[in-house]
């Protein structure tokens, strides 16, 4: 998790985190990517207590380093599924949505690995829907695993709600 939330022009950010015990196995992250971009993570990994969440900071760390290291979502998900896949072969696994927002032409790419999905607000259209359609399974799974990725285009006013399975 995150002390600060990183400034990011052009979108405002809110969070609100109220594990059920005081260590869980839910994260969260905005990232600085490449080329001023911002990469938004949210997830849940299986299994609860200190196991879980000890297993959760070593994997954003590692999940910082590849995000920096790869410029494209289907690239940076691959790296993270291999690494996930490599270290923990006891089950582990992680169900998570990742995003990357560009700022300055509004296009925000998203993948989903198992989790809940996000729910866009359109402003101008006055609706709602749910973005389902880029999923893949969760990552530590399987060695190799097919990278669905899909963008929109943000309008100034959309909303978009990540939440893990604890709000279900």
């Amino acid at each position: 998790m995150i002390d600060k939330i990183p400034e990011i022009e052009g979108i405002d950010i809110a969070v609100h985190y109220n594990p059920a015990s005081t260590v869980g196995g839910d994260l969260y992250n905005v990232l600085k990517c490449h080329k001023g971009h911002a990469g938004f993570i949210i997830g849940d990994v299986a299994g609860k207590g200190l196991v879980s969440a000890l297993f959760l900071v070593r994997f954003l760390k590692e999940f910082q380093k590849i995000s920096l290291c790869h410029e494209t979502l289907p690239d940076i998900m691959k790296k993270t599924n291999e690494m996930l896949y490599d270290e923990t072969r006891n089950g582990t696994f992680i169900t998570m949505v990742f995003m990357i927002f560009n700022p300055e032409n509004r296009i925000l790419y998203y993948t989903n690995a198992g989790h809940p999905p996000p729910l866009l607000w359109n402003s101008r259209k006055k609706y709602s829907r749910w973005l389902n359609k880029a999923c893949t399974p969760p990552l530590g799974i399987s060695k190799e695993i097919s990278i669905q990725a899909e963008e929109i285009k943000l309008s100034k006013g959309d909303c978009l709600v990540l939440y893990t399975d604890g709000l279900i």
